[in-house]
């Protein structure tokens, strides 16, 4: 199955036991009430850039954009992979675009990895079964290292300190560091999701030998999320689980808060994990 494989793919009042900033430290729950008003303000325009550090030395990057409607779980993204295919041990592969669009929890995947032009991996997650390593690998690719995971680990995220104040894209915003506990970030998503985030986010765990990480948000005067920050170490290869190291660091941009989009199934050939196991060698 490495041939199914993408490349790697109004802020709420505070409680007085929470504090509110002050001499009592920051709103633990500044973050998560910033993805809360950020949803609920609705569509946005985002971008990302990742940045992989292997243990070699090299540093390779991967970006790409489009348009996020999280609460309706909907999004169209397209990922340049750049030079991070060449993050997996003993693969060499040219730049590619990964086309992504999600519906609910059903993942359309588009890739020259994939099939010909007009060819579309269909995955619907709410089918995922446990311990399903073809569906998971997929799932982690295309919906990891992009925006769309910025929003869900800063939904899991408990405020450890407001750094300052920055402008991020010309607005003045508040810069907070966090703490994601990676295992109760199934638990802020819908129940036709969870268990193939679960699964997901057990593998990170085992991926990076750690329960939390850290991350760090910027929120505009409004609580919008203009910008996050990720950041991990694996100590296991993303494919053959062997030992390997890489540190990545993802960025997202967020910007046209509320502008409305036609997020839409794209037309073409559907495939299914079934059809790309038939065709890959033995």
């Amino acid at each position: 199955m490495r041939r199914v494989t993408i490349a790697v793919s109004a802020a709420l009042a505070c409680a007085a036991a929470t504090g509110c900033g002050g001499d009592d430290g920051p709103d633990r729950k500044a973050i998560q009430d910033g993805v809360r008003t950020t949803i609920e303000r609705g569509p946005l325009r985002v971008s990302f850039r990742g940045t992989v550090r292997v243990g070699d030395g090299r540093t390779l990057t991967f970006r790409g954009g489009g348009h996020d409607h999280p609460a309706k779980r909907s999004f169209e993204l397209t990922t340049a992979s750049g030079d991070f295919a060449q993050a997996v041990p003993g693969t060499s592969a040219p730049d590619f675009d990964t086309k992504i669009v999600k519906l609910g929890a059903v993942y359309h995947v588009s890739s020259p990895r994939i099939g010909k032009r007009g060819q579309w991996l269909r995955l619907d997650i709410s089918e995922f079964t446990e311990g399903d390593a073809a569906a998971a690998r997929v799932l982690a690719q295309s919906h990891q290292s992009t925006s769309a995971q910025i929003l869900d680990y800063a939904a899991a995220a408990e405020t450890d300190e407001e750094v300052g104040q920055e402008r991020v894209g010309g607005v003045e915003t508040t810069r907070y560091r966090g703490t994601v506990h990676i295992a109760e970030v199934a638990r802020h998503v819908p129940a036709a999701e969870r268990a193939a985030v679960a699964d997901n986010a057990a593998t990170l765990r085992t991926a990076t030998g750690k329960a939390t990480m850290p991350i760090e948000v910027w929120l505009d005067r409004d609580g919008l999320m203009r910008r996050g920050r990720l950041s991990y170490t694996l100590v296991r290869g993303p494919v053959s689980g062997g030992a390997f190291r890489a540190t990545l660091t993802l960025e997202g941009h967020f910007s046209e808060h509320g502008r409305p989009v036609d997020i839409r199934a794209p037309r073409g050939e559907m495939l299914t994990l079934d059809d790309l196991a038939k065709r890959a060698p033995e």
